[in-house]
C-alpha cells in the first residue's frame, strides 16, 4: 500500500522533483502547491474510496510518510479500502 501512494504521489508531484521518498516533505522537498496537494486529495479519495471529509479532518500531512501511514490508518479503521487492481497507473482513471 505504501508503494501505490508513493507512486500516486510521484505520478503528481512536478516533473522536475527527485524520486519520491518516505521522508520527502511535500511541500518543501517534492515541489507541492496548494493546487497539487488538492489534485492528490481527490486523487486519494477517489483511489481508496476515502469516507467524505476523510483528508480534510486529518492531521497535517507533511511527508509522503504521513501520507502513507494517514492512508493506512483510514483502511485499517474501515473508512477507506484497499484497491481490488493495482493499474500501471496509481491514478484512477
Amino acid at each position: 500500500m505504501r508503494g501505490l501512494v508513493r507512486k500516486l504521489v510521484a505520478e503528481i508531484a512536478p516533473p522536475e522533483s527527485p524520486a519520491v521518498r518516505p521522508g520527502h516533505i511535500l511541500r518543501d522537498e517534492l515541489g507541492f502547491d496548494s493546487v497539487r496537494e488538492v489534485e492528490l486529495t481527490f486523487a486519494l479519495e477517489e483511489l481508496f474510496g476515502f469516507e467524505p471529509f476523510v483528508v480534510e479532518d486529518s492531521p497535517p500531512l507533511e511527508t509522503v510518510e504521513d501520507l502513507e501511514n494517514f492512508t493506512l490508518d483510514v483502511i485499517a479503521q474501515g473508512r477507506a479500502t484497499v484497491p481490488s487492481v493495482a493499474s500501471t497507473s496509481a491514478r484512477p482513471n
